[in-house]
């Protein structure tokens, strides 16, 4: 499932450069991936 994580990478990175300010909804989506 590389492909998939590949594509989470691409979603957190398009979403901290939309949304820098938000650290809380980053947290929740890196701690989502990490599991």
């Amino acid at each position: 499932m590389t492909g998939n994580r590949a594509l989470l990478m691409n979603f957190v990175e398009k979403f901290l450069g939309t949304v820098r300010f938000g650290n809380n909804d980053f947290a929740v989506i890196a701690g989502y991936g990490e599991e």
